[in-house]
């Protein structure tokens, strides 16, 4: 049996039912605290009306409660030239390797591609970008930074840009000796390249090349080797300091301070190793 009207619901069956009205019995009758024939024969409509009024409840309650869904910023046609870019993008950008693309293109999209696939594109867009480099005009790099990688034991030559970074030398060699590095040197050269200071390590190939093909090129040496050998030399003296305590300590519980000219001399050296230490820490800290 349904439980008799509340009086304020009551009240508001005296009137005919206006928007407040059918909210109330529209709650009433989805909650079934009252039967659609007791609401009916109160406000003196028809059953039907009185449904609908609970139909339209529960409909604004299912919406109410439904998972908000966020809004399409656009549609995305994935074609096969948009998924070529995109293992390029991931490969030139994001540094990933072909099975992470591999992985993500089968997980994200679907897509099932071979590592040779994703060689051939890189390959092929390599071969397009041979042509494209050749053409382009290096009149306008002043400062040159060059230096080797190493890649399956074989050097790769690189230059670039030390303000854009645009890459203005790339070749895979079996060799990095003067003649190789002259070479390519010279192709860059034809191609517009007269920088006014050419920074890189103490390669001796390198440095052969450089004078040979700009000998009036100022030559500066790069601040990574430069910041490894002073924390390799910190390093050295901070194990020197250290060491320098530990046998000042000794020789103190053995003799004296004022009679021993050893003491003396251990406690010079942990004075000379502190000043070295400090004054490298000072030089990496400019750097």
């Amino acid at each position: 049996m349904t439980q008799a009207l509340p009086s304020d619901l009551f009240d508001l069956t005296k009137t005919k039912p206006g928007s407040t009205c059918r909210k109330h019995m529209g709650l009433f009758a989805a909650s079934k605290k009252a039967s659609i024939r007791q609401l009916a024969k109160q406000h003196g409509i028809s059953r039907n009306t009185v449904r609908k009024a609970r139909d339209k409840t529960l409909d604004a309650l299912d919406k109410a409660f439904e998972p908000v869904q966020e809004a399409v910023d656009f549609n995305l046609p994935v074609t096969k030239k948009w998924i070529e870019t995109l293992v390029l993008s991931l490969i030139l950008i994001n540094r990933a390797s072909y099975r992470s693309i591999k992985m993500l293109l089968k997980d994200v999209f679907d897509c099932s591609i071979s590592l040779g696939k994703i060689h051939t594109i890189f390959r092929r867009a390599a071969d397009k970008a041979v042509t494209i480099n050749k053409s382009i005009d290096l009149s306008d790099i002043t400062d040159l930074c060059a230096d080797e990688v190493f890649h399956n034991n074989k050097p790769i030559l690189n230059a670039i840009d030390a303000h854009s970074l645009y890459c203005c030398v790339l070749n895979i060699n079996d060799h990095r000796d003067g003649d190789t590095w002259g070479i390519h040197l010279l192709d860059a050269k034809d191609q517009g390249l007269c920088p006014r200071t050419m920074i890189s390590d103490e390669a001796d190939g390198l440095l052969s090349a450089q004078k040979l093909v700009f000998p009036y090129v100022e030559h500066r040496y790069d601040n990574f080797h430069l910041s490894r050998l002073l924390m390799d030399l910190r390093r050295f003296y901070r194990n020197r300091f250290k060491s320098s305590i530990k046998d000042r300590k000794a020789i103190e519980h053995k003799v004296s301070q004022s009679d021993n000219k050893l003491l003396a001399d251990a406690i010079a050296l942990e004075n000379k190793m502190r000043f070295l230490s400090k004054t490298i820490d000072v030089l990496i800290s400019w750097m």
